[in-house]
């Protein structure tokens, strides 16, 4: 691994969701994986950190460091906590690594699909494109924590879904892989789009659609939070044609990983909540957290808890637009702004921060700083990590992206940067 290198995650969300949701023509599937077609391995039941999941970038910690690699990214990135060297995770000597787009022939090129970086059984685990003698698909590949030993453990079988577009997520938890996809599918000559969610088994590759709603109208991101033998995820849809306006019927579901059975938790009235796009965070079964990414122009942005009887508003972002939700509480955003607040689940703030953006002077290219807001934040509210993406400037690359973790038990506004990548695939 070298000593100074560079990590991030550059996306515009739209777009390269619908580039990897070309299913067998995606850029996933021009990827040469040469590796060992190895199927032996099996993974025994692991917990999922929700602190790193439910949004579009691929970010895991370990004891020792945090890994990254951007939406359907080509490089992965690392950072050591005890040192703070980060970079491309590539052992080679005087290997150029993510000089360029494509660079096949770095360790540290592996070309994931979609959202599918994880931490179990003591290595890293991701879905890419395999190549052998006798197979050509998706596979679930594994590589030890230093990048080394990359292998192929199963082959997948996305079935129904292998011609439409494949899963968008893999959070691997007890044993499967949990995640969504949004598809037009036509039924007596009317187009329909069908949001599912997926459960993919590890050890066989067999996928299944365990849950199916073609009465949306549109596509969401049904990002899983796992809680016990619980997954939950939910789903908001609108009938609404009015500018400018939203409000929606949120539902919210669980699937029991036992019984294997769905389960309808909560639905409102028709566009009763304010808000698109939801967020979701399980603190137990009767008191689950929800915001929303999107709200109508000039209204607050509001945290609703729900009891296990009726959804209410926990409290609001004043002048917001659009929240995230993090362990023990949420991130809001500010109009017109780049700042934003950390609150805690009760409504105390915990941090306004307002960023210092000088980790921009550690990267070669020029940065065009206007209109900037994060695309990912993850964490609780003892530390954030913020996924800032930039326009780039005169001969950088289009997008720049930059991973800066904040310490919100300090004053200090300037973050620290673990990874950056100028590639957006």
């Amino acid at each position: 691994m070298r000593k100074k290198c560079w990590i991030a995650v550059p996306l515009i969300i739209i777009v390269v969701c619908l580039a990897a949701c070309s299913g067998a023509q995606s850029s996933q599937q021009l990827l040469q994986h040469q590796a060992d077609d190895d199927t032996g391995d099996s993974l025994s039941p692991t917990d999922f950190d929700n602190r790193f999941g439910r949004r579009f970038n691929n970010l895991v910690e370990t004891e020792d460091a945090y890994y990254y690699c951007n939406f359907s990214g080509g490089y992965i990135y690392y950072y050591d906590k005890a040192s703070g060297e980060h970079g491309v995770l590539c052992g080679k000597p005087e290997c150029s690594h993510d000089s360029e787009m494509t660079n096949a022939s770095c360790s540290g090129w592996i070309m994931l699909h979609a959202n599918s970086l994880n931490y179990a059984n003591g290595g890293l685990y991701y879905v890419a494109h395999l190549r052998s003698s006798d197979y050509v698909g998706p596979a679930l590949f594994r590589m030890e924590l230093d990048g080394t030993e990359r292998k192929a453990v199963s082959r997948l079988d996305f079935g129904e879904l292998t011609n439409t577009c494949w899963p968008q997520r893999f959070d691997m938890y007890r044993g499967k892989m949990y995640g969504y996809v949004s598809f037009e599918r036509v039924e007596t000559g009317e187009p329909k789009v069908v949001n599912c969610l997926t459960c993919v088994d590890t050890e066989s590759g067999r996928t299944n659609i365990i849950y199916e709603n073609d009465a949306l109208n549109s596509s969401q991101f049904a990002h899983p939070f796992f809680y016990g033998r619980y997954v939950y995820f939910c789903f908001a849809y609108s009938s609404s044609a009015v500018p400018g306006v939203i409000y929606t019927t949120l539902e919210i579901m669980r699937w029991d990983t036992e019984t294997e059975t769905m389960e309808e938790v909560f639905k409102s009235e028709e566009n009763a909540v304010a808000g698109d796009m939801f967020d979701i965070w399980v603190e137990s079964e009767s008191e689950i957290y929800l915001a929303p990414s999107i709200v109508s122009m000039g209204e607050n942005t509001p945290v609703y808890r729900f009891n296990g009887k009726e959804l209410q508003t926990a409290f609001e972002f004043e002048n917001g637009a659009g929240a995230f939700l993090i362990g023990g509480g949420s991130v809001g955003f500010l109009h017109d702004s780049s700042a934003f607040e950390v609150r805690r689940f009760d409504g105390t703030l915990v941090r306004r921060i307002e960023p210092a953006f000088g980790f921009l002077e550690e990267s070669e290219y020029d940065t065009v700083r206007d209109s900037v807001r994060p695309n990912g934040i993850y964490g609780d509210t003892d530390e954030l990590f913020v996924v800032w993406q930039f326009r780039g400037g005169q001969g950088a690359p289009a997008f720049l992206t930059y991973v800066v973790r904040y310490d919100l038990t300090t004053d200090d506004n300037e973050g620290e940067l673990i990874a950056f990548t100028p590639w957006i695939k």
